[in-house]
């Protein structure tokens, strides 16, 4: 009971940015829970704020993350933020041993037919099932032949984050350069396009949102009708071009309304005027509000997209240019 009032009390704390608390209730927690990335990250905020030069020891093993929480610390240590690419390592012999495998080969049959559809639901049996134990090898198999999807779900379900070229591929770049105005708006868009729908063309949600970039039809027929442009079927929305046409001029849209990524991210999964109303009650630094969003989805939505941005400029530029208190104001 001590426990769980005493992460409401820290979390309390932070909506206050009440700094001497935030320190004081994350020194009661157990390690099990203080070495959560979220509680580093606000313990070193707060000592931060408070001019104690702890801060720097704090923050600094946090900072080498490749992750929402690690690129914070990074700006306030004034840090580059670290990103690398490590693939797995799969011996050729495990390899072999893999393309052998029954199972293995009626996916690739599926994968070569364009049945990616299939392929995916294979995938998801042979998880489910372990199938296949060594899930690294067949994820650096999946990228060999050229199956995005299939190594990012694979890694996915294995938790080897670091292969950075397997699990954010840049798909249909001419879309993405065509509808952004931006380095930060395009990294923005291809973050949302891999946390919606992992780039999978014909992709559906149990909401009913469509495509790459999971767009409503009925938000696809706003855009359309403010673009002057003719209404399309249900169909055409899985269209690349179209797809990603309308989920860009959407997000541009609700940046623009407050001048706050945050706030069109959070928007663009939640809906704007939900958003609003959240804002309304807490107006904190961003990263303290993010922590207030009542829909776990949205608040993992959130922190994941500005990763992912980040990772996505790492990747276009050999090196972040972004600066983050361009995505996020922490201050």
């Amino acid at each position: 009971k001590n426990i769980y009032f005493n992460l409401a009390a820290a979390n309390y704390a932070i909506y206050n940015s009440d700094w001497n608390k935030i320190l004081y209730f994350v020194s009661t927690f157990p390690s099990s829970i203080a070495n959560e990335e979220k509680w580093i990250y606000w313990k070193g905020k707060a000592l931060y704020k408070l001019n104690n030069d702890e801060y720097n020891f704090t923050l600094k093993k946090l900072s080498r993350q490749r992750s929402y929480y690690g690129f914070l610390s990074s700006h306030i240590l004034n840090k580059k933020i670290k990103i690398e690419n490590i693939p797995f390592e799969a011996s050729p012999e495990s390899l072999k041993i893999l393309k052998k495998k029954y199972e293995v080969k009626r996916l690739y049959e599926f994968f070569l037919l364009g049945k990616k559809r299939s392929a995916r639901k294979e995938l998801q049996y042979l998880m489910e099932k372990n199938v296949v134990e060594d899930l690294n090898s067949l994820s650096i198999l999946f990228f060999n032949w050229g199956w995005n999807d299939g190594a990012i779900l694979s890694y996915g379900k294995s938790k080897y984050f670091n292969h950075i070229e397997a699990r954010f591929p840049i798909l249909y770049e001419k879309y993405f350069d065509k509808y952004s105005n931006s380095n930060i708006e395009k990294s923005l868009l291809l973050g949302i396009a891999r946390k919606e729908s992992i780039f999978i063309q014909y992709a559906k949600s149990s909401a009913g949102a469509l495509g790459i970039m999971q767009v409503l039809p009925n938000t696809a027929n706003w855009v359309l009708k403010r673009s002057k442009m003719k209404k399309v079927s249900k169909n055409y929305l899985y269209n690349r071009n179209m797809n990603i046409y309308i989920g860009s001029y959407y997000f541009r849209y609700l940046y623009n309304k407050k001048r706050s990524y945050v706030e069109a991210i959070a928007s663009y999964n939640a809906g704007p005027s939900v958003v609003r109303k959240w804002r309304k009650k807490m107006q904190s630094s961003e990263d303290a509000w993010i922590e207030f969003i009542p829909y776990l989805e949205t608040r993992t939505y959130t922190k994941s997209v500005l990763e992912y941005a980040l990772v996505y400029d790492y990747i276009q530029n050999e090196k972040n240019t972004i600066r983050i208190s361009q995505l996020i104001n922490i201050d």
